[in-house]
């Protein structure tokens, strides 16, 4: 409920649903409106299907046989979470995190990057 009132006062996003607010946009529009509430302060999780109906029915009917209750939507899973630290800027090609640890004793040096835009780092020492 609360993020749906957040929705709609920071994004001016219609307020629907009364016994479970809610509001939403398309998937199209993630990018424009991650951003925007990334900009505010906020932390935006991704969440995706992770199961199709088809499958859903038939995890529904393994439930059923085993007594337990069936559920209504599909699968959802938090796939990622966007902060002022994580959150590429739109239109960037890459947004690089810089990690550096040094280990006195040994007089080494841990170097790892990582672009948050795709997911790829490296790891090295020296």
């Amino acid at each position: 409920e609360e993020d749906a009132l957040l929705g709609h006062r920071e994004l001016d996003l219609a307020f629907m649903g009364k016994e479970a607010p809610h509001c939403g946009f398309p998937e199209a529009a993630l990018p424009k409106y991650a951003e925007k509430l990334v900009a505010l302060g906020h932390k935006v999780g991704v969440v995706e299907q992770m199961e199709t109906p088809a499958q859903l029915e038939e995890r529904n009917k393994k439930r059923k046989e085993a007594g337990q209750r069936v559920d209504k939507a599909v699968r959802r899973e938090i796939c990622s979470v966007l902060t002022q630290g994580t959150a590429p800027p739109q239109g960037a090609q890459a947004t690089y995190v810089l990690f550096v640890c040094e280990d006195l004793p040994s007089k080494t040096l841990g170097v790892c990057f990582v672009d948050v835009a795709t997911g790829c780092g490296s790891l090295g020492q020296c």
